[in-house]
C-alpha cells in the first residue's frame, strides 16, 4: 500500500516541476496584434502565437539559446523558419527578427516580429 501511495505522489508532483521550466511572455507584434511566446527550457521547444483582427498565426519549433536570448527554429518538410528573440536585462522580450522562411507559417496578413513582450512569471 505504501509503495502505491509513493508512486501516486510522484506522478502528481511531476507536472508541477515541468510547468516551472516554462517561460511565458505576452506582448504585441505590428499594430494591435497580440503575441504569446512560450519557451520550455527542459524540452528545448518554443512556440509563438499571434492573433489580431485579420491575423492568426502559430509557430512551434526547437528553442536554441543565443548570446542575446533564444531562437525558435522550425521545419515543416518544405520550409525553414528561424525567429530570433532578443531579451533585455530584465528578462522581457525587446525585439525579434523573423527569417524569410517564416511567412509560410503565417501568410501575408501576420508577422512574428514581436515589438515587445513582458514575462508573465
Amino acid at each position: 500500500m505504501r509503495k502505491a501511495m509513493f508512486i501516486g505522489t510522484l506522478l502528481l508532483a511531476r507536472p508541477f516541476s515541468a510547468h516551472a521550466a516554462q517561460r511565458v511572455w505576452q506582448g504585441t507584434t505590428e499594430g494591435t496584434t497580440s503575441a504569446i511566446i512560450k519557451y520550455d527550457t527542459i524540452a528545448g521547444t518554443a512556440t509563438v502565437q499571434a492573433m489580431g483582427q485579420v491575423c492568426v498565426a502559430s509557430l512551434e519549433g526547437k528553442a536554441v539559446p543565443t548570446a542575446t536570448g533564444f531562437a525558435i527554429v522550425a521545419y515543416d518538410g518544405n520550409t525553414d523558419c528561424r525567429l530570433d528573440i532578443t531579451l533585455d536585462g530584465h528578462g522581457n522580450i525587446s525585439a525579434s527578427n523573423e527569417g524569410p522562411g517564416c511567412m509560410a507559417y503565417h501568410g501575408a496578413s501576420c508577422s512574428f516580429d514581436v515589438m515587445s513582450a513582458r514575462a508573465t512569471h
